[in-house]
């Protein structure tokens, strides 16, 4: 079995029967469904391109309709792939355009968004790019993608003239009062720390991404070496349970640290905010805290 489809079994599952996809499968289900028709995984009996695009656009409303931040990363992720396989599938850039809308829906929600959900749409719009340029080309099998419009050439038109700014006469400068500016005030302050420990937890994703990151590569490699060897030792099997942990606590640390973030900068955002409109009479005292599982602010004053 190729390392691939043995990562396949052992994220997401047995294989499903050839029976027709219900409306209320399980995520392993559709995933299992999309496995059957990627032909980079199934090389006998691969599922018709039907059941593929059926798995998806079931996929693709669910996406629409869910609130929890857990079965928006899942679900995004099927949603992409299985708009890839039918791509490849097919060459056809509905998909890639489809993909892109998806991903677009999902970084415009009023919730944290998954952080995948940006490089996921950077990657359709390359793919997109890349396909209406073999396009343009000629290449044979291309077909401009429907939701790509062509720009049109700019006609030159007359050129305008700078316009001379005329300089205030001595009797239109207004006279200046010697007023220094206001002091910032408590809120002002209050707020500024406020984003900094936003910005402070959003660093925090990259290391905890990277981990997840390293933690599937080393997953890949052990199955590797599994099917290589053909049977699987006791320490391969722990190595392989270790593993699994570390993407589950990753996964909730990237969800805490982009909810504290968003949450932080939107407080952040309005104290500033709200500060600049009042004097500067108010008075706070703020002591922030933080860590890989969210971060805060404890705040005293008066306002």
């Amino acid at each position: 079995m190729p390392a691939r489809a043995l990562l396949s079994v052992v994220l997401a599952g047995p294989t499903l029967a050839a029976a027709p996809l219900s409306p209320t499968a399980t995520n392993a289900q559709i995933n299992d469904e999309i496995t059957a028709a990627d032909p980079t995984i199934t090389a006998d009996n691969l599922a018709p391109l039907e059941r593929l695009i059926a798995a998806a656009e079931l996929v693709e409303s669910r996406l629409a309709d869910t609130s929890d931040v857990k079965d928006l990363d899942d679900l995004l992720t099927l949603a992409v792939t299985a708009r890839r396989v039918a791509y490849q599938r097919t060459n056809d850039a509905a998909h890639l355009c489809q993909l892109l809308a998806t991903a677009e829906r999902v970084l415009a929600r009023t919730d944290t968004p998954p952080p995948e959900a940006t490089d996921f749409r950077d990657e359709a719009r390359a793919g997109l790019a890349s396909h209406a340029e073999a396009a343009a080309r000629g290449d044979a099998g291309f077909l401009a993608p429907p939701c790509v419009q062509s720009t049109p050439e700019p006609k030159p038109g007359p050129v305008a003239e700078p316009e001379q700014v005329r300089e205030p006469s001595p009797a239109m400068t207004p006279p200046t009062t010697g007023r220094t500016p206001p002091r910032a005030n408590g809120l002002t302050i209050a707020g500024g720390v406020l984003l900094g420990t936003a910005a402070l937890a959003a660093l925090a994703i990259i290391p905890v991404q990277a981990r997840r990151a390293g933690a599937y590569g080393d997953l890949e490699t052990l199955i590797a070496e599994i099917e290589q060897a053909g049977h699987r030792t006791p320490e391969q099997a722990q190595r392989m349970s270790d593993l699994g942990s570390v993407g589950a606590w990753t996964r909730g640390a990237k969800i805490g640290l982009a909810i504290s973030a968003a949450v932080l900068g939107a407080v952040g955002i309005g104290m500033v905010a709200r500060g600049k409109l009042r004097p500067s009479t108010d008075r706070a005292r703020v002591a922030p805290y933080g860590g890989p599982h969210g971060a805060g602010l404890s705040l005293f004053g008066r306002f």
